[in-house]
């Protein structure tokens, strides 16, 4: 998948992106990065989506690696935000925006008509990224975090 724009591209991960997701999501999150072990198992779960995504490059182009992923998975009619992350060198470009959009329109394809995801409470480009995109908060998660930080719990209808 390519942005209308062509300034990002997005794929699929398969199993063997886990080291990738794991550098990716340490990246990301630093000390509340998932465990090795359970990023491997989500590429390889049932009902579980893994996407990639980074910059487009012109064809003929060596693709740079991706600094985007978003883990998503499949309840019922709805869709589950697992792991939405951004490493630095790509944040601040729209990547994230691209991201969700893709993973949007992916659950819609299935027949999904509600994503839900949970984000720190001060994360405020997060924060930024859901609320422009059309989610809302519907619970509070205390303490939730390992350092005690709250998460959110958000939504939006597909």
């Amino acid at each position: 998948m390519t942005s209308n724009d062509g300034r990002f591209h997005g794929w699929a991960a398969t199993a063997a992106d886990a080291p990738l997701l794991v550098a990716l999501e340490k990246s990301a999150f630093g000390p509340r990065a998932w465990p090795q072990g359970a990023i491997a198992h989500s590429v390889a779960a049932p009902h579980v989506f893994v996407f990639l995504a980074g910059l487009a490059m012109p064809i003929g182009a060596e693709t740079p690696p991706p600094t985007g992923f978003a883990v998503w998975r499949r309840i019922g009619d709805e869709g589950e935000i697992l792991s939405f992350g951004v490493a630095p060198p790509g944040r601040q470009q729209g990547l994230g925006r691209f991201m969700l959009t893709g993973i949007e329109n992916t659950a819609r394809t299935k027949g999904l008509c509600r994503m839900v995801l949970d984000v720190d409470s001060e994360n405020r480009a997060a924060l930024a990224l859901y609320r422009g995109a059309g989610y809302h908060e519907v619970a509070r998660r205390k303490h939730y975090y390992k350092d005690g930080s709250d998460a959110l719990v958000m939504a939006r209808a597909l």
